[in-house]
């Protein structure tokens, strides 16, 4: 049974990819980080937190900076909101909120993607900025983060000499009893992710091992907050199904007298340009599904959105609505009304937002917190 009685989606909306379309397509553009010292809280000061000076790649300081300033102006409005113990809160930002521009990455040869030390040394800031008692009962989701290594990298896998390029999300879970930290990676690349480079010398995760599309490493992608049941995808991974797969697999089943199916209320994508399909939402009945977007509304997705699903719907046959979506079985989700935001915070007109490098319409939009209404949490 879940400690929270509802939840409140939060979406950080930045643009994390431009775009502009000439003859040939899409050209995909570098977004440059801004200069976080002229935002207003830094600015006062000239100085950023220990936790982020302590960064020494100037981009990703940047980049650490703008997210907590937007976190930070997150809470602040919530609490002048119906909130409580009770109520969950999710703080999402976009796929490649963390991609640094070429000409800001150290990694040779260049690309948009930071070292191994940048890597861990933007997941120890974000740690120690969210680890607060300030932000009990939150689960914050700082987009993904670009990075190369090779060798021996952590627990994942030897490359070698192959430099491999990873695409990777944390969530932070933030109790009254206890912190928690977890990263997954996204399974298999897309053409729009910007690796690998290099003319062979870096390959991205898939093509190098299966390693996160293996069971055991898809399975991190569902948690819980103190009983909330959750799961996240990041972009490509929903439309290949990974939490509806992992769902309904027979050894993720509880044993008992009866073998039950372990649910999750809340579905979240941090995406670069991916919609919501219906047939790979995976939440129970009168749970919720949200997404943050930082590609732009150019294929006709919005920024971010949150719906609740009510049912599910066998459209092959025709059958009355399913109690819940199953595998690969034909069943397709059920939504209620488009929840509309509670609260907007426009980031927009402040110093040290995003600057559009040149996107053709559609590409760049307005940078704000989007903070949702207060839903029940079933």
């Amino acid at each position: 049974m879940s400690a929270y009685t509802h939840f409140r989606y939060i979406a950080y909306q930045v643009p994390t990819i431009g775009g502009v379309v000439g003859m040939g397509g899409v050209t995909y553009l570098e977004m440059d980080a801004g200069n976080a010292l002229t935002i207003p809280r830094y600015a006062a000061t000239g100085v950023f937190p220990p936790a982020i000076a302590a960064i020494t790649n100037v981009d990703a300081r940047n980049r650490v900076a703008r997210f907590y300033a937007a976190l930070l102006d997150a809470r602040e409005r919530v609490g002048t909101m119906l909130d409580d113990d009770y109520t969950l809160k999710i703080f999402m930002a976009p796929e490649f909120y963390f991609r640094p521009t070429t000409a800001a990455s150290t990694i040779v040869p260049q690309g948009p993607a930071y070292t191994t030390a940048e890597y861990r040394q933007i997941k120890t800031a974000l740690k120690a900025l969210v680890n607060n008692k300030t932000f009990y009962n939150w689960i914050v989701i700082p987009g993904t983060i670009l990075w190369s290594g090779s060798g021996a990298i952590g627990k994942r896998p030897n490359t070698g000499l192959v430099e491999v390029c990873l695409n990777t999300s944390m969530y932070m879970k933030v109790g009254y009893m206890k912190f928690k930290s977890s990263i997954v990676e996204k399974e298999q690349s897309s053409p729009i992710d910007g690796l690998p480079l290099g003319g062979g010398v870096r390959k991205a995760t898939d093509e190098i091992w299966t390693y996160y599309q293996t069971q055991q490493k898809r399975r991190k992608h569902v948690f819980e907050h103190y009983g909330a049941n959750c799961g996240l995808e990041i972009c490509l991974e929903h439309a290949r199904s990974v939490l509806k797969d992992v769902l309904s697999d027979v050894s993720n089943w509880t044993e008992g007298l009866r073998r039950t199916r372990k649910s999750i209320s809340l579905q979240m994508i941090t995406a670069g340009g991916i919609g919501i399909e219906a047939a790979n939402v995976t939440v129970k009945d009168d749970g919720y599904i949200m997404r943050t977007d930082g590609l732009g509304n150019a294929f006709g997705n919005p920024q971010s959105e949150i719906w609740p699903v009510t049912g599910y719907r066998n459209k092959d046959f025709g059958l009355s609505p399913l109690p819940v979506s199953y595998g690969h079985k034909p069943s397709f989700a059920q939504f209620g009304g488009l929840i509309n935001p509670d609260q907007v915070i426009n980031l927009s007109a402040v110093a040290g937002s995003v600057p559009d490098p040149g996107c053709s319409p559609g590409y760049y939009f307005n940078q704000e917190v989007r903070i949702y209404p207060r839903r029940a949490l079933h």
